[in-house]
C-alpha cells in the first residue's frame, strides 16, 4: 500500500445499497462510491458489497462471476484499480446481517474496517468481529419523501440508526444534523465527514457560460417559487434555466414551471452530458425547502458547481449553511432572483478560479485522507 497513514491495513469492506447498476448509470456519483474510489486512490484495496435486485444481476451475468464467500453465493466484478464489487440479493434484515458477517470474515483481502452506509443493514454491525465497525450516517433516510407512506421501511430505518449507535465503533456523519442525531442516540464516537468535490484539471466552464442550472433529483424538497424567480432572470438575460435531474416525485407547481419560456427540463444528466451542461452554466442553484430532511443532507450539487468555478445560489441547507463562503443564501423569491442576477453580474475569471480552488481544498481525495486518519486512529485504539 502507498501513502496510507500508519496503523491502517490495506483493505476495507464497504457495504452499500448502491450497486454496479447505479454506479454505471450515475457515473459513480453517490457518496459511498466517491469515498470508496478516493480511498482506493489513496492505496487501500476496497471491496464494495451491494444489495442488488436480482433482475439487475441477471441482466449483467456476462459481466459477473459467481463466488461463494463464507458459504454465501455472491456475484463479483472487478472495477477500477484496487476496487472489487460484490453483489447479493439477500433482503435487508436477519438474512442480510448473516451474509454481511460471513463476507466480512472470509473476504480476501481481510478488511481492517467494515463500513455500512444503509441503516437497514446496520444490525449486521453486531455480527462483525475483528474489523473496525463503521457506520456512515449520511442523510436522514426516514425523512425522505421517497419513503413517505411506507411505515415498515421508516420503522426499519429508525431501528437501524439505533443499532448503529449501539454497535458501531465509529460513526461518520455528512452534516451536523446527522452528527447530533447519532450522538443523541448514544453513539460513542461520531465524527463529521462532509461530502466533497470531484476535482479534475479538465473541469472549467466556458467563459461565455450564461445558463442557470438546477442539477439534482426532482422531489418535493424543491421550491418551485425560487426556480420560477431564477427563470425570470434567465428570460431577462436571454438565457435558459436548465433543470437536469431524475423525476422522482413532482413538487407542487412543477407543470406550470415547465411552461415558462426560459425553462428547459432535460431529465437525468451524467457523464459527458453533465460535463457539457456544467461547462455552459453561469449560476448553479440549490432551491431546497429548509426542513428536517434537507438539513440532514450535504448537497453534492454544490461541490459539482464549485468544481467548475460556477457561482452558487441556494437556501440555508448544508453545505451552504455549514461551510462559510461557498455561495449566496437567499430564502424568498425576490431575494433569490436578485442573488442570481448579482452572481451573473459579479462573475469574473478571478472569482471562478477562487471557487475552483475552494473545491480542490474540499475534494473527495481530501475527505479520504480525513477518513484514513480516523481509521488509523480507531484501529490503533482497537488493538
Amino acid at each position: 500500500m502507498t501513502d496510507a497513514p500508519v496503523g491502517c491495513s490495506e483493505a476495507v469492506l464497504w457495504v452499500t445499497p448502491h450497486g454496479r447498476y447505479l454506479a454505471e448509470q450515475r457515473g459513480w456519483s453517490t457518496r459511498p462510491a466517491q469515498l470508496a474510489r478516493a480511498l482506493a486512490r489513496r492505496g487501500l484495496y476496497t471491496t464494495i458489497l451491494a444489495r442488488t435486485p436480482p433482475h439487475r444481476t441477471l441482466a449483467a451475468l456476462r459481466k459477473l462471476r459467481l463466488e461463494f464467500i463464507g458459504g454465501w453465493p455472491i456475484f463479483s466484478a472487478a472495477y477500477e484499480a484496487r476496487i472489487k464489487l460484490l453483489e447479493h440479493a439477500a433482503p435487508s434484515g436477519f438474512m442480510e446481517g448473516r451474509l454481511i458477517g460471513a463476507v466480512a470474515e472470509h473476504v480476501v483481502p481481510p478488511p481492517a474496517a467494515v463500513i455500512i452506509t444503509d441503516p437497514r443493514s446496520a444490525s449486521a454491525l453486531d455480527r462483525i468481529k475483528g474489523p473496525l465497525r463503521v457506520f456512515d450516517a449520511y442523510d436522514a433516510w426516514d425523512r425522505s419523501p421517497l419513503y413517505s407512506g411506507s411505515e415498515h421501511r421508516v420503522t426499519a430505518i429508525r431501528a437501524g440508526y439505533a443499532a448503529a449507535a449501539r454497535f458501531a465503533d465509529l460513526i461518520t456523519a455528512n452534516t451536523p444534523t446527522m452528527s447530533d442525531r447519532m450522538s443523541a442516540l448514544g453513539a460513542r464516537n461520531v465524527r463529521l465527514l462532509p461530502n466533497g468535490a470531484h476535482v479534475d484539471g479538465e473541469r472549467e466552464r466556458e467563459r461565455t457560460a450564461a445558463d442557470i442550472t438546477y442539477l439534482g433529483n426532482i422531489q418535493p424538497r424543491i421550491r418551485v417559487d425560487l426556480l420560477r424567480a431564477a427563470a425570470d432572470v434567465a428570460r431577462e438575460r436571454h438565457s435558459k434555466l436548465i433543470l437536469a435531474g431524475t423525476m422522482q416525485v413532482a413538487p407542487r407547481g412543477w407543470d406550470d414551471l415547465l411552461r415558462h419560456p426560459a425553462v428547459d427540463f432535460t431529465g437525468p444528466s451524467y457523464g459527458a452530458g453533465r460535463d457539457s451542461l456544467l461547462r455552459s452554466t453561469a449560476v448553479g442553484l440549490v432551491p431546497h425547502v429548509v426542513d428536517d430532511y434537507t438539513v440532514s443532507q450535504d448537497a453534492m450539487k454544490v461541490w459539482d458547481y464549485l468544481s467548475y468555478g460556477i457561482a452558487v445560489v441556494g437556501t440555508a441547507v448544508p453545505p451552504l449553511s455549514s461551510i462559510p463562503g461557498l455561495g449566496t443564501i437567499a430564502n424568498s423569491p425576490a431575494e433569490f432572483g436578485r442573488a442570481v442576477a448579482a452572481a451573473i453580474d459579479a462573475d469574473s475569471p478571478e472569482s471562478s478560479a477562487t471557487r475552483r480552488h475552494l473545491a480542490e481544498a474540499n475534494s473527495w481525495d481530501a475527505r479520504a485522507w480525513s477518513f484514513l486518519d480516523l481509521l488509523a486512529e480507531f484501529t490503533r485504539l482497537a488493538r
